[in-house]
């Protein structure tokens, strides 16, 4: 009978310890949820942010698009002004050509009848 009652006392024993070792690890519980509570919310504001993020990212591409039109605008631009400007000195080169030709034109008349008609005569 002792051994019946020795081999019950260790059983008791054993399960006092598991019921302690079970309550202890349920007091930790309650600090494991509010940790896990404060992950969601730092995951939950991390979200936030990169939802922010990625609108600002949004406007910084809208406005790095404005600046390549802007930019692409100058340089057409300040091209055209270029061609306006060559085509410019052409006409005006080709009006002093044509301003001579017709001077010339002109004076062939006069200048014939200086030098050729009195030798004629």
């Amino acid at each position: 009978m002792d051994a019946i009652i020795a081999d019950i006392a260790a059983k008791l024993n054993q399960q006092v310890t598991n019921v302690d070792q079970f309550l202890t690890e349920m007091s930790k519980f309650a600090e494991i949820q509010s940790e896990i509570d404060a992950a969601r919310e730092r995951i939950a504001s991390l979200g936030t942010s990169c939802t922010e993020l990625e609108d600002e990212l949004v406007v910084l591409e809208d406005v790095c698009n404005e600046m390549q039109q802007n930019n692409n605008k100058f340089e057409h631009e300040y091209q055209l002004r270029k061609y306006r400007e060559r085509k410019h000195l052409e006409l005006e080169q080709v009006k002093g050509h044509y301003e001579y030709h017709c001077l010339a034109w002109t004076l062939l008349p006069s200048m014939l009848y200086q030098y050729l008609l009195p030798s004629v005569l």
